[in-house]
């Protein structure tokens, strides 16, 4: 199941998808298919903050000579999937950060009781957002009474490889687990 903010890009072949036009509807199809889910990838954040009373129509320029928002804070999906998460199933994120990758990355791990952590330095050029390349490093959450396992540093790699790298520790993650979140 993908679910995608408003985008003109399709869904891959085979996967399902349910398009969503806020925060707050992403996380209600989100938490509703949560349980039948053995993993789930936060591949990209919604924003962290919403305007509270959006206008209905254009601000027009000379209406106003200025302009006063008021934002609300969205929900953390990721953060309320990882406190919901079954045994066995496992919550990756991102982290695009630009300073202090590893702690930045390491502080999201815990936060959001995530399994897994993709963190990119935003900051590198020909890497990350508007680069078909992007080079990452993988913070796992080591097993119970196990020592915290070394981050992963990938090289700069095409993006297509990143996700491979990515579905391959997530398969490592579940089969420790042993278990399916089915």
């Amino acid at each position: 199941m993908l679910v995608s903010g408003p985008t003109a890009l399709a869904a891959p072949r085979g996967v399902a998808l349910s398009r969503v036009a806020s925060a707050e509807e992403m996380r209600a199809v989100v938490l509703e298919h949560q349980p039948a889910q053995d993993a789930l990838i936060f591949a990209a954040a919604v924003s962290d903050y919403r305007v509270r009373n959006p206008s209905e129509h254009k601000i027009k320029r000379g209406d106003q000579p200025t302009l006063h928002l008021e934002l609300d804070s969205n929900p953390d999906i990721a953060a309320e999937s990882g406190l919901r998460k079954k045994p066995g199933q496992v919550v990756v994120v991102f982290a695009a950060e630009s300073r202090d990758l590893l702690q930045n990355a390491q502080k999201k791990l815990d936060a959001k009781r995530a399994d897994l952590v993709v963190a990119n330095d935003i900051t590198e050029p020909g890497s990350g957002f508007e680069s078909q390349q992007n080079r990452v490093t993988l913070l796992r959450r080591p097993a119970p009474g196990a020592a915290p396992a070394a981050p992963i540093a990938l090289p700069l790699m095409d993006k297509s490889a990143v996700a491979g790298h990515i579905v391959l520790a997530v398969g490592e993650l579940l089969a420790q687990a042993g278990t399916t979140a089915r």
